[in-house]
């Protein structure tokens, strides 16, 4: 009979313990990768366009974001970026045509068509052109990359 109280209260001290630790865990993670709401720019990561040259399902979801953050008004400015990586379609292009035809501005996009690979030490670049607050598509969530929050005071 002991053993069997000794085995039960372990049992509920292991419920309580991992419900404490899933109580901790969901008030304590982020539902947001940023506290900014307004950027200078979106960055969009490439993804391979199907063979035929029309967006990828993932492809499509980031072009989606980018096109729905454009338009409430998160950044003026939304940089295409991906490079012939798996197919002759250049990804930015292919980003570009399809938020182009969602309505958004072509002065509005800049492609970046050469990259076939994504660092984060890259994502600085745009500062280059006026931009100092970068979104960072992947996705379908913008973030403020960590090189780019510790590139700007």
């Amino acid at each position: 009979m002991r053993f069997v109280r000794v085995v039960l209260l372990a049992l509920v001290a292991a419920a309580v313990c991992s419900t404490l630790v899933v109580f901790l865990s969901w008030r304590t993670v982020p539902d947001h990768n940023s506290s900014q709401n307004r950027f200078d720019t979106l960055i969009v990561l490439g993804n391979p366009a199907k063979a035929d040259g029309t967006p990828s399902p993932e492809l499509r979801e980031r072009i989606d974001e980018s096109v729905r953050e454009y338009k409430a008004g998160v950044a003026p400015h939304i940089i295409m970026t991906g490079g012939p990586a798996h197919n002759r379609f250049v990804e930015g292009q292919v980003m570009a045509d399809s938020a182009v035809a969602e309505g958004v501005p072509r002065d509005a996009i800049i492609v970046e068509g050469h990259a076939k690979r994504h660092h984060p030490e890259h994502l600085v670049q745009p500062r280059h052109h006026g931009c100092a607050r970068l979104a960072l598509g992947r996705g379908h969530q913008f973030a403020l990359p960590p090189a780019a929050d510790r590139a700007h005071p």
